[in-house]
């Protein structure tokens, strides 16, 4: 059968069993391509996206397409007399726009396959041809018009069917006679439709009773609800009554017992108010214990860096006199009795007693005799009177031993007897008589001394402080006649160090 014997048919997208490509135009740039494939659109702007995507044919120039599955599609869309055709270069992972044609298959060609292959086309360019049942058509525009008019073949728009009726006469009285039948019939069923729309009518009031009466009878389980509700709100009111004029009767009674207990809290005030009273006198002693420490300090801190302090401030000079005075002063001996050296707190009276007694001795007198201190000079008042350098001593010593752990540090020299400080070590105790007024009971805090000895831990602590100021001056290259003489030594080695005779202890110390 040639493409003149092919019958003229209404081509629908179902239709469509292959597509065939000639002559793509590819752009250089696009190397490395894998094929080309195409995507089917509906016509029309408000159908947007793909509803098939083809594979994709390596064949660039010649691609074929076998027919496309297109059975998840919708009927609507199989019958469609017209579609999109957008081809694709695929390189890679990407897909790039080659050219895009819409179609109408009633405007398609059809020509024969020797025709296709032998005739050129007046645009050899991305010329593409589809397939219907075994027919290959093509736009009217690749062909010639005398080969397109003479050996081609176009589908029709419309496909109808006009047969021709024919009766006979026995068939036409029949056909008479189912009339008037037809008529008869038709009268009864007008009858029969009448009946069963009265009877629709009454069937529909009666259903319309019956509604009115299912929606009373909601309405009146819902009033039985809300009556249930309402009884059980009552209920919980009335024992919430309850329990508010249990409340009441108790807060009555709190206020009773508010009333009697307004002398009690008077009371209370009043002693409150005593006791911040004497608080107050508290912190009035201890602020006066406090100006007397500090001016204590400052004047032992003249004492000793005099020179230093005029060196740095020339309107704060000493008088050579007091600089005299103190260098030739006399070493002061305070003998004590072996109640000052037990491990227990020492007797403040038998102290007392023994201060307003000073003798001066020889540098040679044994430390189990004696301790030694320097004079100070001043007159200064402890609070509670005790006028003696014994206390003042007693109150330093272990401030006095920290100050050579802190030198010894400094100058990187080891103690030979290191005072152990740490708590828990010894039971020796040294008072401070100073803050007597401000303490209950004695005034003491531990020297925290090892046990080494069976000497009192007391006279062991000033001989073991004696030899480390010993060893530290004898390490600054100076001599100590006279171990016992603790706080002079101090002084002088102090003096020393910050003096232009040892700069190195004059630059670290600083």
């Amino acid at each position: 059968m040639t493409i003149l014997d092919v019958p003229e048919v209404t081509l629908r997208l179902r239709h469509l069993n292959g597509i065939k490509g000639r002559g793509f135009a590819v752009n250089k740039e696009l190397t490395d391509l894998s094929g080309v494939m195409f995507a089917i659109s509906l016509l029309g702007p408000e159908n947007f996206g793909y509803f098939y995507m083809s594979r994709v044919c390596e064949n660039v120039n010649y691609p074929e397409w076998d027919t496309p599955d297109l059975s998840d599609c919708q009927r609507w869309i199989l019958a469609s007399k017209g579609a999109v055709f957008t081809f694709f270069a695929v390189q890679g992972h990407t897909n790039t726009m080659l050219f895009e044609m819409t179609v109408h298959f009633s405007g398609l060609v059809g020509i024969d396959a020797e025709v296709h292959a032998a005739h050129s086309t007046l645009t050899p360019v991305n010329e593409v041809y589809f397939q219907f049942s075994g027919v290959l058509y093509s736009p009217p525009n690749y062909l010639q018009q005398t080969t397109c008019s003479m050996q081609c073949v176009r589908p029709r728009h419309i496909f109808r069917v006009s047969p021709k009726l024919s009766y006979d006469f026995e068939e036409l009285q029949r056909f008479i006679v189912n009339a008037e039948v037809m008529h008869h019939q038709t009268s009864r069923m007008k009858t029969m439709m009448q009946s069963m729309n009265m009877l629709q009518t009454s069937l529909s009031g009666i259903l319309n009773l019956s509604a009115k009466r299912e929606a009373g009878l909601v309405e009146l389980d819902l009033m039985k609800c809300r009556l249930r509700a309402a009884k059980a709100d009552v209920e919980e009111l009335r024992s919430r009554l309850g329990q508010l004029s249990d409340q009441r009767s108790l807060v009555e009674d709190m206020l009773e017992h508010i009333a009697c207990g307004r002398a009690v809290i008077s009371e209370r005030i009043s002693t409150v108010s005593r006791a911040t009273s004497r608080t107050g006198s508290y912190m009035m002693k201890l602020d006066r214990a406090i100006s007397f420490r500090i001016s204590q300090l400052i004047h032992q801190l003249v004492e000793i860096f005099g020179t230093e302090l005029g060196a740095l401030d020339p309107k704060n000079t000493v008088s050579p006199d007091t600089m005299t005075e103190d260098v030739t002063r006399p070493i002061i001996f305070v003998p004590l009795s072996p109640s000052h050296l037990n491990l227990d707190y020492p007797n403040s009276a038998i102290v007392r007693q023994h201060t307003t007694e000073t003798v001066i001795a020889d540098h040679s007198l044994s430390t189990n005799q004696t301790v030694n201190v320097v004079a100070n000079g001043s007159g200064t008042k402890s609070v509670n009177s005790v006028e003696s350098d014994f206390v003042l001593a007693a109150s330093k010593l272990g401030m006095i031993a920290q100050l050579l752990r802190f030198v010894a540090a400094v100058l990187s020299h080891p103690l030979r007897h290191p005072l152990d400080l740490t708590e828990g070590t010894s039971r020796a105790k040294v008072t401070d008589y100073l803050a007597q007024e401000l303490v209950e009971g004695e005034p003491n805090f531990p020297l925290y001394l090892s046990r080494s000895s069976l000497l009192p831990a007391y006279k062991h602590a000033v001989s073991l402080l004696n030899r480390d100021l010993a060893d530290l001056r004898a390490f600054v290259g100076l001599s100590t006649s006279v171990e016992e003489t603790t706080t002079w030594n101090l002084r002088t080695f102090l003096q020393h160090c910050l003096s232009e005779k040892y700069p190195r202890a004059h630059h670290v110390v600083t």
